[in-house]
């Protein structure tokens, strides 16, 4: 996550590129694999039907992993506009680009999210409130550091002017630029 505090906005932006090239590594050696199984390779009538038929479903099940990871992994922007008062949270993947205006008397606060990761060990997210009570999700990249996350969710508070100004050092801050 990063960020860019101008006097009129606030801007928070999170990019999975690590999980693209990931997903995209599984999707490439799939369609590889799916690729000689139909015909792609010199000696393909010499194989075994049940040693192509395992390396379809090989390749078909890499195409959907490295899909599934790619999807989990939008990129996300969130700009609060101190002159206007709004949120724009908006969110780019595969599913295109999805986005969400909300005025700031909508929003009772962002906060600190906890899950738990697949060891059961706590993992933290930036989240917001809203005024009626649901609760937003608004990172999708979980972090292991509880004081990372929780240094997003004070500098959003401060913009929509939901936590007085002094509650977070401007040099503990800095280091995250």
């Amino acid at each position: 996550m990063k960020f860019r505090d101008t006097p009129h906005e606030l801007t928070i932006t999170e990019t999975p590129g690590c999980l693209w090239v990931f997903g995209s590594f599984f999707a490439v050696i799939g369609c590889f694999f799916v690729y000689l199984a139909l015909g792609g390779a010199s000696n393909w009538s010499e194989v075994p039907a049940y040693v192509n038929l395992v390396g379809f479903l090989m390749g078909t099940v890499g195409i959907v992993t490295g899909i599934y990871i790619i999807r989990k992994a939008p990129a996300t922007t969130l700009v609060l506009d101190k002159t206007e008062n709004t949120i724009v949270y908006q969110t780019r993947g595969l599913a295109g680009l999805k986005k969400n205006v909300l005025a700031y008397e909508d929003v009772r606060r962002f906060l600190l999210m906890e899950g738990t990761d697949s060891d059961g060990d706590p993992i933290w997210s930036l989240g917001l409130e809203l005024t009626n009570g649901h609760q937003l999700a608004i990172s999708k990249l979980p972090s292991h550091d509880e004081a990372f996350k929780r240094k997003f969710v004070h500098l959003a508070n401060e913009a929509i002017r939901k936590q007085p100004r002094s509650v977070v050092d401007a040099a503990e801050v800095k280091h995250l630029e």
